[in-house]
């Protein structure tokens, strides 16, 4: 992304191409995520008034047929809506509010909305961070911390079920937390 614009480049340079851009001034395109499959983006979309984002758009581009469409417009986070796919690119998980929504892209409807209010894995800011999908795609997690870098933290899971659960990590942030190739254990 590049003063509101998205571009598509090749590794070298030598090819790019403007796939997206905002409509005018009072737009920002801001957050994205490619799907597995390289076919469509995800990305988040800001309104702007008075230089201040205020509302903010979930929005799908197809690469191969050029048809953008909405999945969310909802009220500004404080760090910005952040989006994953999960591997098998059939769903897109993104924050809003104090919970993530999982969004079924082949149906194009919110298949599920999990609160980060349970178990004590939502804090008094908004949430802001992607989730990270687990390879078997049954799982994500996200990580929520103290006021500063590096203070204790904790490992938030879900399940598409919603069921959610805490794990402490304690100590300091200094590795990331990241999944086994399977999907059913993580590191830190």
């Amino acid at each position: 992304i590049s003063n509101d614009e998205m571009w598509i480049v090749s590794p070298d340079g030598s090819e790019k191409k403007k796939v997206l851009a905002a409509s005018d001034k009072s737009e920002r395109l801001m957050y994205y995520d490619w799907n597995p499959d390289s076919s469509q983006i995800a990305y988040t979309q800001a309104s702007l008034r008075d230089a201040i984002i205020d509302s903010e758009s979930v929005r799908v581009f197809n690469l191969k047929t050029g048809e953008t469409y909405e999945v969310s417009t909802h009220k500004s986070q404080i760090y910005g809506t952040r989006l994953r796919w999960s591997p098998s690119g059939q769903l897109l998980t993104f924050n809003k509010d104090k919970s993530f929504i999982v969004f079924d892209a082949v149906n194009r409807k919110i298949k599920q909305e999990i609160s980060t209010d349970v178990h004590n894995c939502s804090s008094t800011a908004n949430i802001n961070v992607a989730p990270v999908w687990s390879p078997n795609g049954k799982w994500f997690f996200y990580e929520r911390s103290g006021a500063a870098h590096y203070t204790s933290a904790y490992v938030c899971i879900s399940k598409l079920d919603g069921s959610t659960h805490r794990i402490e990590r304690g100590g300091t942030i200094l590795s990331d937390v990241v999944w086994d190739k399977t999907g059913i254990f993580l590191y830190f």
